[in-house]
């Protein structure tokens, strides 16, 4: 099982990394053009943080939540052993998820960020 681990591990790592030949500024041909309120210089410092993600840099929010949570629960360090490395690693990936996905919605939706964490 611990084998099983690892490689599930690793394979969820490598699809998080980007190769050099991803080229990043240049759209796919059916994409839909970034939303209006980001602009350019925001989707620069963001790429990364769509591909940590897996989706197309200037998706929109629910591509962005629905690709969150998928790795999010494939991530969880709940899954592993407690003590292991596996654990250690989910925990890893799961907090470097967990930033990305806060970046790209602070930056599509600043709001959030200011009145999201309020309590009533």
């Amino acid at each position: 099982m611990s084998i099983l681990i690892k490689s599930y591990l690793t394979n969820v790592s490598q699809s998080l990394k980007t190769s050099p030949a991803t080229k990043v500024d240049e759209p796919e041909q059916s994409a839909a053009p970034a939303p209006a309120r980001i602009k350019p210089r925001q989707i620069d410092a963001l790429a990364q943080d769509y591909l940590t993600l897996g989706v197309r840099v200037g998706s929109d929010l629910e591509a962005v939540e629905a690709a969150w949570r998928l790795l999010a629960r494939r991530a969880d360090p709940k899954r592993f052993p407690a003590g292991s490395d596996e654990e250690k690693r989910a925990g890893e990936l799961l907090a470097q998820i967990n930033e990305s996905y806060t970046r790209i919605r602070e930056s599509v939706n600043p709001t959030e960020g200011r009145f999201g964490r309020l309590e009533l």
